[in-house]
C-alpha cells in the first residue's frame, strides 16, 4: 500500500466529520459567533448561485455513482429546482437549497466511503473500515452533544432537553439515531466476533484482543447509555416511536423478532393513553406529554387532514414557502396553530411540490432501504456479515429518521436532514 493510499482514507474521514461538524453545530455557530452569522448570511445572500453550485455538484457525484434509483431522486431534484426559480421573487425559505445540500451530501459520502466495494477482498475490507470508522465518529459526536445545553430558561420548551439546538423535536430525533448506530454496531461487533470463533481463530489471538474488544465495547455503551438519557428527557413522541421503529427493524434484520413480543408493549402503551387522556394542565410536564389529547396532538391531526387536503385541491403544489400561509386562508385551522402542518415534511413535500415529488421521495427511499434476500455457500443469511451489519445500522437509523419526519419534521432542516442522507446513502444495497 504506497503513501498515497495511506493518508488518504484519514482525509476523506477528516473532511466528511467536518461538514458534518458544522451542520450539526450549525445552530450553536450561529447563536454564539457574531463571525459565523456574517459569513452565513453573505452565503446565503446570494441562493441561486448556491441552488446552482449544488445541482452541478450533485450531478457531477451522480454520474459517477449512478443507479436507476437514481432516476427517482433526479426527478424529485428537477421538480425542485422547477419551483424554487418559478418563484424566485421571494426567497426567506431554505427548504429547497436544504434539500438540495442534503442530497449532494449523501451522494458525497457515498462516493468517498463506497466506491471500490466490488473489488478486491483487500479493498472491501478498507471500505468497511472506514465506513465503521465513519459511524462510530458520529456516534461519539452525538454522544458529545446530547449532554451539552445551551442556556434555555427563557424558551417556551424550558424542562424538555435540547441539547445545542433549539427545538427538543430536532434533539430527539438525532439522539435517537445515535442510540440506534451505537446498538448496530454493538450487535455487528458480537457478530463478528462470534463468526470469527466458529471459523476457527487461534485462541491465543483471540486473548490478545479481548482487551481491545472490552475497550471497544465501552466505548459504545457510554455514549448510548448517554443518548438513551437525551432521548428520554426531550419528550419527543415522534423520536420514541421512531425509536422503536428502527429497534423493531434491526431486531427483524438479525431474525430474533417474532410478532408475540408485540403484545405486552401494545398493552402498556394503551394503557398509559387511557390513564393519561385529558390529565390536568396542572401536571407536571412530563406527564401532559403522554396525553394525546394535548392541543400538540390534536392540531397535527387537523393539520394531517388540511395536508391532504391541499394536495388534493393542488396536485401539482402551491409552491415554496405557501403551505403554511395557504392553510390558514383557506382550511380554517385552530388560531395560531397553522404552523403544525410544518411538523410533518411528507404533506409539506407534497403540498409545496406536488404529490409526483412525494412519490419520486417515497419510493426512492423504499428502494434504498430494501433488503435482498441472498444466501451465502454456508447458509447463512448475507444481512448477518459484518459489512452487511453496517449497512443494516445505517438503514435502522434512516428509517427511524423518516418515521420521526412524519411527527416532527426534519427533512428541511440542516442538521437532521445531512445524516438523514448520509445514512440512507451508506444503507443502501450497491448495484
Amino acid at each position: 500500500m504506497n503513501s498515497y493510499t495511506h493518508w488518504q482514507n484519514p482525509f476523506k474521514i477528516a473532511l466528511l466529520f467536518i461538514i458534518l461538524f458544522f451542520c450539526c453545530f450549525e445552530y450553536l455557530f450561529h447563536c454564539q459567533s457574531a463571525v459565523f452569522l456574517q459569513y452565513q448570511t453573505a452565503v446565503l445572500s446570494t441562493q441561486w448561485t448556491l441552488v446552482v453550485c449544488l445541482v452541478i455538484w450533485w450531478s457531477t457525484i451522480a454520474i459517477l455513482t449512478f443507479r436507476l434509483n437514481d432516476l427517482l431522486i433526479i426527478g424529485l431534484l428537477l421538480l425542485t429546482i422547477f419551483a424554487y426559480f418559478s418563484s424566485y421573487t421571494k426567497r426567506n425559505d431554505l427548504d429547497a437549497v436544504t434539500l438540495l445540500f442534503g442530497v449532494t451530501l449523501g451522494k458525497g459520502t457515498g462516493l468517498l466511503l463506497k466506491s471500490g466495494t466490488r473489488k478486491a477482498e483487500n479493498e472491501i475490507e478498507k471500505r468497511k473500515s472506514e465506513i465503521e470508522i465513519f459511524i462510530l465518529g458520529l456516534v461519539l459526536l452525538l454522544a458529545f452533544a446530547s449532554w451539552w445545553h445551551l442556556d434555555t430558561s427563557n424558551n417556551f420548551f424550558n424542562g424538555r432537553w435540547m441539547g445545542i439546538w433549539d427545538n427538543p423535536n430536532e434533539y430527539g430525533a438525532l439522539m435517537s439515531v445515535g442510540l440506534l448506530l451505537a446498538i448496530g454496531l454493538l450487535v455487528a461487533r458480537r457478530r463478528a466476533e462470534g463468526q470469527s470463533r466458529r471459523s476457527g481463530v487461534r485462541k491465543k489471538v483471540e486473548e490478545k484482543q479481548e482487551f481491545f474488544r472490552i475497550w471497544q465495547a465501552m466505548i459504545l455503551f457510554v455514549p448510548a447509555g448517554m443518548m438513551a438519557s437525551g432521548l428520554l428527557f426531550s419528550y419527543s413522541r415522534g423520536a420514541w416511536f421512531g425509536t422503536a421503529i428502527g429497534l423493531l427493524y434491526l431486531t427483524k434484520i438479525y431474525g430474533k423478532f417474532k410478532w408475540r413480543h408485540l403484545l405486552a408493549p401494545t398493552i402498556i402503551v394503551a394503557m398509559i393513553v387511557v390513564t393519561f387522556w385529558n390529565i390536568p394542565r396542572t401536571a407536571p410536564w412530563c406527564f401532559q406529554r403522554l396525553d394525546l389529547s394535548h392541543g400538540s396532538v390534536q392540531h397535527r391531526l387537523m393539520a394531517w387532514r388540511a395536508g391532504f387536503e391541499i394536495m388534493w385541491d393542488h396536485p401539482l403544489g402551491v409552491g415554496w414557502d405557501k403551505v403554511i400561509r395557504t392553510y390558514e386562508e383557506h382550511y380554517s385551522p385552530p388560531v395560531g396553530s397553522a404552523s403544525a402542518i410544518s411538523t410533518n415534511d411528507y404533506l409539506m413535500l407534497g403540498a409545496q411540490l406536488g404529490i409526483p415529488a412525494l412519490v419520486c421521495l417515497v419510493t426512492y427511499c423504499v428502494l434504498s432501504l430494501r433488503t435482498k434476500s441472498r444466501k451465502q455457500k454456508t447458509g447463512i443469511p448475507s444481512s448477518v456479515t459484518y459489512h452487511s451489519s453496517l449497512r443494516a445500522t445505517c438503514r435502522g437509523g434512516a428509517l427511524a429518521m423518516l418515521v420521526e419526519f412524519w411527527f416532527d419534521g426534519g427533512l428541511f432542516k440542516l442538521t437532521t436532514a445531512s445524516v438523514f442522507w448520509i445514512l440512507l446513502e451508506l444503507g443502501c444495497e450497491r448495484p
